[in-house]
């Protein structure tokens, strides 16, 4: 299926953490089915306050950990906004200095994109909302919850 031959495929380009591999797969797996998909899940965890910081989600092991329903969609849905913004050229390098755990993936976020993790999740968050056009995601995002 398409979401494991983007997954080898990313694979290819070195070692990355869990959540930046699934990332690419979740992300070519909407764009081959459902492109919004993962963009509606993540809004629905964001509206609900389910959802979690990406710190938390970019460093945790998807696939073991409770956490995972949530963290596929927001893989998917945040790389595509990195890809959408910055180019995968600039995806693919951060992709390569993310460790196992996300650490080093903060002077990665910044080295590569030129902002810390926590000012491209709220761009991330804003995106979507100008994206979808919902007000009460809107909302949510402008006050930081």
């Amino acid at each position: 299926d398409v979401y494991k031959r983007q997954t080898l495929i990313s694979a290819n380009w070195g070692g990355s953490n869990s959540f930046m591999t699934e990332a690419f797969g979740k992300y070519v797996e909407a764009k081959a089915t459902d492109i919004n998909r993962n963009h509606n899940r993540v809004i629905e965890f964001h509206n609900s306050g389910e959802l979690l910081p990406l710190n938390q989600l970019v460093s945790m092991n998807i696939g073991s950990d409770p956490y995972t329903y949530m963290a596929y969609p927001a893989a998917g849905s945040f790389i595509d906004y990195l890809i959408t913004t910055y180019g995968l050229g600039k995806v693919k390098a951060a992709y390569k200095t993310v460790d196992q755990k996300g650490k080093a993936g903060e002077d990665a976020w910044k080295n590569t994109f030129n902002h810390p993790l926590e000012t491209l999740e709220k761009n991330w968050l804003t995106w979507l909302e100008e994206k979808f056009n919902e007000v009460s995601f809107q909302e949510k995002v402008r006050i930081g919850e």
